[in-house]
């Protein structure tokens, strides 16, 4: 597929198959926008629904293919010159199904980040993941000329990156990671060096120390963000690592040990006054966890592009 020059018509297919999607008239408006420049198809289920919720739902010009075989949804696609989210379903394998057929995705930006403090759906769950976008991988990993991660609810935002996509085209590309070949470096990676019973002689560490690099954060920022300003990753196998007094840089001359997810870290006690504390708790090591006033030691590392579980020098 990825080698493959595919034909595309001017259809825009919008990622939602549920009419819930679909009823907050506000955040679809930006649908008119995609219109001026592209035909605008769905796959919207009844699910039991009432046909007039849907058809009240959905605006007038979409064409709704209703539900489609696996095999009928990937025809589409192929004729499909961009997939367009909705802000949700979050981080769905849909994106990288178009983008694997040639698609552009339009992303939705979240400002602010979606998370457990301000998201009904992230509430019970056990992560302080922050979404900056509906589908952070594709916009961070991927990007552009395939991802436009934007702002829906800015008209200028939204009409310039439809504009740009509709003189563009993308051949099918699909992240190496996504690959069998992919997923079996991986697995040949994972079993050949990890230590799944550690009997404590091991001296081999992996991911490799040498591509350990340590960064303090700013405070109420996550391990996760300033890695990625760096242009690397977190990596939590590293948190033994610098669990330590002189991964500190002399910061601090007395220490704590204590249980916490933002552990280790600095806290801004006053002006002049900051405490030093240790994690406690191995297994509470967390690349998204932050606090106010407090900055975080954090490790980082490179990484393969298109291979993001491994550094550059993780491959055999």
């Amino acid at each position: 597929m990825p080698n493959e020059t595919l034909e595309k018509k001017p259809i825009a297919l919008v990622y939602g198959k549920d009419v819930k999607m679909w009823q907050n008239h506000k955040q679809i408006a930006f649908l008119d926008i995609v219109r001026k420049y592209f035909e605008v198809h769905a796959t919207v289920g009844d699910g039991g629904q009432n046909k007039e919720t849907i058809k009240y739902a959905l605006p007038s010009y979409v064409i709704n293919h209703g539900v489609l075989k696996g095999s009928q949804l990937q025809e589409l696609l192929k004729k499909a010159k961009v997939f367009v989210g909705l802000g949700f379903p979050y981080e769905g394998p849909a994106p990288l199904e178009a983008i694997a057929s040639g698609c552009f995705f339009i992303n939705v930006k979240l400002d602010p980040p979606v998370g457990r403090l301000n998201s009904p759906f992230f509430k019970s769950k056990p992560t302080d993941r922050e979404l900056t976008s509906q589908h952070p991988y594709a916009e961070r990993f991927i990007g552009q000329p395939y991802v436009y991660t934007v702002d829906v609810t800015k008209e200028e935002e939204v009409d310039e990156a439809v504009k740009e996509i509709s003189t563009k085209t993308v051949r099918p590309y699909l992240p190496f990671e996504f690959t069998h070949e992919g997923m079996l470096e991986r697995l040949y990676a994972f079993t050949k060096h990890h230590q799944f019973c550690n009997d404590g002689q091991t001296k081999e560490i992996w991911p490799p120390l040498p591509s350990l690099q340590t960064f303090s954060s700013k405070p109420d920022q996550s391990c996760d963000h300033v890695c990625e300003q760096k242009g690397l990753i977190c990596e939590p196998a590293y948190f033994t690592h610098i669990n330590n007094i002189k991964s500190f840089n002399g910061k601090c001359e007395q220490f704590k040990h204590q249980t916490s997810l933002v552990a280790p870290a600095v806290k801004l006690i006053s002006d002049t006054e900051v405490q030093c504390f240790l994690q406690n708790e191995k297994q509470l090591f967390s690349c998204v966890s932050k606090e106010a006033f407090i900055s975080r030691i954090c490790p980082c590392r490179d990484y393969v592009k298109g291979q993001t579980a491994l550094c550059k020098d993780c491959r055999a």
